[in-house]
């Protein structure tokens, strides 16, 4: 895993690196782990406008030069994937945090209790992200999915269709959807009506009645489901910000 970690504060890079490296160790075990290190945050955009990449960025957000918000708008121009964890001493920044996208905001005060559980929440997504799904197509093809391109899988009329960010796909392996749920309910999908399985990453809208997924299809909700779907969005939101 590739961490930066951006503070002007000598001192306090050294403590982030080590609090870093030790609860990323203990929520992992055995994950290889390579820190960089910037004091000034120049260095950084510089790095990533070169082609650096990194899962999770550290960013001070008082800091002389372009400052945390800038630094953080010029990563993302090149880099829309890596969860971006604010530290600060002040809590009257986060609206403006939330305009890079955001991951968590870490207030220096509360930095280890913080800190730990935005590096644990950004582990698990990372994880995620990671996980890919086969797909047995007609004819003896299969296809291997990213879950986080995965949207939802609906089973109808005893097929299982694959609704991804790249196309949908209609799966002739006879898995039932009961099958299907125990490998993504771990991954974080919901089920929100009889026949659905959806990823939270992908909902746009919830109404009373149904979810509009950010491409644009709509999955219903059945009402026994609507105490779960709250709670689970609620933890989506979370781990989102």
């Amino acid at each position: 895993m590739q961490i930066a970690i951006c503070d002007n504060n000598q001192v306090l890079l050294d403590q982030l690196e080590i609090m870093v490296e030790q609860s990323v160790k203990a929520i992992k075990p055995g994950l290889p782990v390579i820190i960089d290190n910037y004091s000034d945050d120049r260095a950084l955009a510089q790095a990533v406008k070169n082609g650096k990449r990194y899962q999770i960025i550290l960013l001070d957000w008082e800091m002389p030069g372009l400052g945390g918000e800038n630094t953080g708008l010029i990563i993302r121009q090149y880099d829309q994937d890596c969860l971006i964890i604010v530290v600060t001493a002040h809590a009257d920044y986060s609206l403006e945090a939330y305009q890079i996208t955001t991951f968590r905001y870490v207030l220096k005060d509360r930095l280890h209790d913080d800190l730990v559980s935005a590096l644990a929440a950004a582990c698990q997504l990372l994880f995620r992200r990671s996980q890919t799904v086969l797909i047995r197509l007609a004819r003896d093809q299969q296809i291997c999915v990213s879950v986080a391109e995965l949207i939802a899988v609906e089973h109808r009329n005893r097929q299982n269709i694959y609704y991804t960010v790249t196309g949908d796909y209609i799966g002739t392996y006879r898995e039932s959807l009961q099958q299907i749920e125990q490998q993504l309910a771990p991954l974080g999908f919901i089920k929100p009506f009889r026949g659905y399985l959806v990823n939270p990453q992908h909902i746009r809208h919830k109404s009373m009645n149904q979810l509009t997924m950010q491409s644009g299809l709509v999955i219903p909700i059945s009402r026994s489901y609507q105490e779960q779907i709250a709670k689970m969005l609620f933890r989506t939101t979370e781990e989102q910000h």
